[in-house]
């Protein structure tokens, strides 16, 4: 049953101290959720500065790291990494020289017990034959002068002969004609230059000692100095060797060619030094011919300049 509501001022009234009281709350409640938005964004951005110190500490750490493995871990060398030999410490480079991967056999050094040794043929042409034959007899010590003599046996006896420059002089004659009066050379046409020149053997001798032995200019001229007296200047070697490389071009080019037609070509550089400066030593190998080259770089594109 419905009960009649005589004084609605009162009702009113309470209700309207019910929202007040409840605005209230939800004013304070508003302010308790801004601040806490504001210690959060706060906390946030001190997050955020905390990763990024993080962040750089993780970086000075293994620059440190990186430091620190210079004294605990083993030097690269070129056993260990791809470091090339010559760019190697020098103990490494000994203990790479010295080191062997055989293991002791407990024999002694030399040859063993049934091995078929070598010995020197002899050989067939002889420069100088000397006669060996003793002089009086060791029974009696009366003069062997005129007795027979058999031959006992064989020494030949290899040495490298006198190292001395053979220098031959060449007269150069005018002939002057009875009939007609002209002066008549058996030349051509005089040097403007020095006129001590050095022939083939010497010029050839250089050439392979640069191009075969790898010996640079310095080594090649104290060379000469030394073991001949002769003082050939670097100026001259590098001359020789352009004109030893322009007579062998034909003969490169042809074997460049047959490099190209093979189906299987194997090849390798190594580093070198030319004029202060890192180069490479190229070789391209098939079955039957063998192609060195200098390159500037290790890169495919020498290969692909050279041979296509």
């Amino acid at each position: 049953m419905k009960q009649p509501v005589n004084d609605i001022t009162e009702v009113l009234r309470g209700l309207s101290a019910q929202i007040e009281s409840m605005q209230k709350t939800i004013d304070s409640q508003h302010a308790t959720i801004c601040q806490i938005n504001r210690n959060g964004q706060a906390q946030l951005r001190k997050i955020q500065s905390l990763e990024r110190m993080l962040k750089k500490k993780d970086k000075e750490l293994e620059e440190l790291r990186k430091r620190l493995s210079k004294y605990e871990e083993p030097p690269k060398n070129s056993g260990n990494s791809s470091t090339p030999p010559s760019k190697e410490q020098m103990r490494d480079e000994i203990v790479r020289r010295t080191k062997s991967l055989r293991k002791p056999s407990g024999r002694k050094p030399g040859g063993q017990p049934g091995h078929e040794g070598n010995i020197l043929e002899l050989n067939d042409s002889v420069d100088n034959i000397v006669d060996e034959r003793p002089g009086k007899c060791d029974e009696c010590g009366d003069s062997l002068d005129g007795c027979d003599t058999e031959l006992d046996y064989i020494t030949q006896i290899i040495s490298l002969p006198e190292l001395k420059p053979l220098i031959t002089e060449v007269r150069h004659y005018v002939t002057i004609c009875r009939t007609c009066g002209k002066r008549v050379k058996a030349h051509s046409r005089r040097r403007r230059s020095n006129a001590v020149v050095y022939d083939a053997s010497v010029k050839g001798f250089v050439v392979y000692l640069s191009t075969v032995q790898f010996l640079p200019y310095n080594r090649i001229a104290a060379f000469f100095k030394e073991v001949f007296g002769l003082e050939i200047s670097q100026g001259s070697m590098v001359n020789w060797i352009n004109e030893a490389r322009r007579s062998a071009e034909p003969a490169i080019e042809k074997i460049k060619e047959y490099i190209m037609q093979s189906p299987v070509v194997g090849f390798d550089e190594s580093g070198c030094y030319c004029n202060k400066r890192l180069d490479w030593a190229w070789i391209a190998q098939t079955v039957y011919f063998t192609l060195v080259f200098h390159g500037k770089s290790r890169k495919g594109r020498e290969l692909e300049d050279r041979f296509g």
